[in-house]
């Protein structure tokens, strides 16, 4: 009988708690007697299998853990392909951050409900699958109990009786309950996504190298240097290191990738830099050394004399000289266009010792002849490579002398700006980078078509550059002192740190190249941003213009990118692999809890009501008054106390059948269960037919059996529940504790 129709027949009365001290019972009181005689109930013979058993819930269960387990695998991919699955504008206040989390967590809700709601069913059922399995204890059966137990005195309780299936089925609801924990950490926001885009600027300068009073203004370079020296100004916008960087306009959208550039707000919290490879400028210097052999020395008297001690004596002149083959083609102007070049240092001894260190740069007017075309007289040109710059450096007893020409190497770099690159503000965490790979290519002067220039630059020097205190100190000592120039003086004593050892003498002339170099640089980077700057020479394509007919140059454009640090939800992996592993554990003990434990039709109705509960109990010898089985007031006693009971008894679920009595006396009858009487059919007949053939005796014993089956659960008095075995001794109420 199924619920619904046991509910049907008991529809006609009351019933109500009746508590004294000698009894706690549930009796039935008034209500309509004739329904409860009259009504028969619909007996329905399928199957009871509970929801969470049905084999289309159970599938739903396990395919819903499995597809989340992919669906983790999917999100973490992409979450690590994309660095991330949503951009959060506002931090993590995003609503799409709130769907997400919360949707994750009602996900990982409903899966532990799923297993929670297969392990109450599983839990529930577990004394009576003892009970179906056979004869079964109390204690393992009627008596275990585990609603209200935390989970880990159950699985305790599962282990000590045996009933394996049930404690994996606690132990997978026990781990589904930390779902939602490993759930909560699954997502976080990371505020350090960097996320670029393609953008394009217009190119703001160029260069224009024809400095034409170059030895008359320097648009105060040498006095910008000197600050930066002295640890007074900071880096100048558009120079970086040793380079001269062209200047951009703001950028815009990218005109072959349609893409929109959103400008910044006040809602915006993720900065902007702007990477965009252009084309540094580098001043260089190429320097020769003059051989050893190519020094005069000379010391010749005066007209002039002096007195020392009484004595008249002339004053001497003491003189060296660097003599240098200049290359093909170049002449010294200054000597009748003569094929070499002197770097001549006189000292005349009128009473002060000679210098202990000399430091000169020269200018040199070196050029070469060649036949314009244009005109049948010779035009002074600049020859490739020929020397504008002498360096003069060390003392009479070891003197370095070079001649330099000058040129400027354009370096292929990709500069990152802090913010719009308008303003040139360089990103400090991400230096420039310069492109070593390419050749070197050098600029072109555009009044002589060569890359090298004769830029006069000394007198910026001595006028621009001051004394280091450490200089006026040595001019002040008796004994010693420098005849150095300004330049000379920065390159020892500022920020360049040049040691005189490291660059003194013949065997040190390519560091005294490498450090003169430097100075020579940081100057010309401020003439390149101050003085020779211009507007970017446009595309070749002249276009018309519509209103006036004149011609303008089409901008010059550079491509770059957009990167922003931006906040974008991502999958934490650690969690993920967690809970992939948890999902995993709870489906494979899930699964053998329901392959252990035997739930489908066990019972033909759920035993969670009182009247489901009393049906099963209906007619039984346990509940005999007269067998006292169950003493009087056992109602009173704990579940201990109730389980010494039954100590000694077992207790079997199934089909049982009424029978009269053998002693048929009383009028009482006995319980037997349907395939006791079975067995006990069969057995009779074997024995009445042992004299037949073994074939046909062995067939009528089958016929037998099945005919007498159907007519035992055929019968109206067979009934199913749960009896006792009545060959064991039972507990006196007196040894049970209340």
């Amino acid at each position: 009988m199924r619920i619904n129709a046991l509910t049907r027949k008991l529809d006609g009365l009351q019933y109500q708690v009746r508590h004294s001290d000698h009894a706690f019972e549930v009796e039935a009181s008034s209500g309509n007697q004739e329904l409860v005689r009259t009504t028969k109930p619909k007996v329905k013979h399928a199957q009871w299998i509970p929801w969470a058993a049905r084999i289309p819930l159970l599938a739903l269960v396990f395919a819903l853990a499995l597809l989340t387990i992919a669906v983790l695998e999917v999100l973490q991919q992409s979450s690590n392909r994309n660095n991330g699955v949503a951009e959060l504008h506002n931090g993590d206040s995003d609503a799409i951050s709130y769907v997400i989390r919360y949707g994750t967590n009602l996900a990982s809700l409903l899966m532990a409900t799923l297993f929670n709601n297969l392990d109450f069913t599983i839990a529930t059922l577990t004394p009576f699958h003892a009970l179906r399995s056979g004869k079964a204890s109390a204690r393992e059966s009627i008596s275990f109990n585990m609603v209200g137990q935390v989970p880990v005195v159950a699985l305790f309780s599962c282990l000590r009786y045996k009933h394996f299936g049930t404690a994996l089925s606690i132990f997978a609801a026990f781990v589904g309950s930390f779902l939602t924990i490993i759930s909560s950490g699954l997502w976080v926001a990371d505020n350090q996504v960097l996320v670029s885009m393609n953008v394009t600027s217009d190119l703001g300068s160029s260069w224009n190298l024809t400095w034409s009073n170059n030895s008359a203004d320097d648009a105060g370079a040498s006095k910008l240097m000197n600050a930066l020296d002295f640890g007074g100004s900071p880096i100048p916008v558009g120079t970086w290191t040793s380079f001269a960087l062209p200047t951009l306009g703001k950028a815009t959208t990218n005109r072959d990738t349609g893409e929109a550039l959103d400008p910044p707000n006040d809602d915006d919290n993720s900065f902007r830099r702007y990477v965009f490879d252009i084309d540094g400028l580098r001043p260089e210097l190429n320097c020769t050394v003059c051989p050893k052999e190519d020094f005069r020395y000379d010391e010749t008297p005066t007209s002039s004399s002096m007195i020392t001690d009484g004595v008249e004596s002339p004053i001497m002149s003491k003189s060296l000289g660097a003599y240098f083959r200049v290359p093909e083609n170049c002449r010294n102007t200054d000597y009748e266009n003569a094929s070499f070049v002197s770097l001549n240092y006189t000292f005349t001894n009128d009473g002060n010792c000679e210098p202990s260190l000399i430091g000169n740069f020269y200018e040199l007017n070196i050029s070469s002849a060649r036949l314009d075309p244009a005109s049948p007289a010779k035009q002074i040109h600049r020859s490739e490579g020929c020397p504008s710059v002498g360096i003069l450096f060390g003392h009479f007893e070891n003197i370095t002398a070079v001649l330099c020409s000058q040129r400027f190497r354009s370096v292929p770099m990709t500069v990152t700006y802090s913010g719009d690159p308008a303003a040139g503000i360089l990103d400090e965490q991400h230096p420039p980078v310069v492109s070593d790979s390419s050749p070197p290519k050098y600029m072109i002067d555009a009044s002589t078509g060569l890359s090298t220039f004769s830029y006069q630059v000394k007198e910026h020097f001595s006028d621009g550059l001051g004394n280091y205190p450490a200089t006026a100190q040595d001019h002040a000592t008796a004994g010693h002192w420098e005849d150095i120039e300004p330049i000379f003086d920065h390159l020892l004593h500022g920020p360049y740190n040049a040691s005189k050892a490291d660059i003194l003498g013949f065997d040190h002339a390519q560091d005294l190249i490498i450090a003169i170099d430097k100075v020579n640089n940081k100057y010309m980077v401020q003439v390149l941003n101050t003085v020779l700057r211009s507007p970017p020479e446009g595309n070749s394509t002249a276009k018309k213009v519509a209103d006036g007919g004149e011609e303008e140059t089409e901008a010059v454009t550079v491509d770059g990118r957009l990167i922003r640090q931006i906040t974008r939800l991502k999958m934490n992996n650690a969690s993920k692999c967690t809970f992939q592993i948890m999902l995993a554990v709870m489906i494979v003990l899930s699964g053998i809890a329901v392959r252990l434990v035997k739930i489908r039709g066990t019972l033909p109705r759920d035993p969670y009501s009182i009247a489901s509960v009393m049906g099963f109990l209906a007619g039984p010898k346990m509940t005999d008054p007269e067998l006292k089985i169950i003493p009087p007031g056992s109602e009173f006693l704990r579940s201990d106390g109730l389980a010494k009971v039954f100590d000694g008894r077992k207790l079997r679920l199934g089909w049982w059948s009424a029978s009269p009595d053998a002693a048929g006396s009383s009028g009482r009858t006995t319980m037997r269960s349907a395939s006791q009487q079975q067995r006990d059919a069969y057995a009779e007949n074997k024995s009445s037919n042992n004299d037949r053939d073994g074939s046909s005796a062995e067939e009528s014993n089958e016929m037998l059996l099945e005919k007498q089956s159907a007519s035992v659960l055929s019968e109206d008095r067979s009934r199913f529940g749960i009896d006792i075995d009545m060959g064991s001794a039972h507990a006196n109420i007196e040894d049970v504790r209340y």
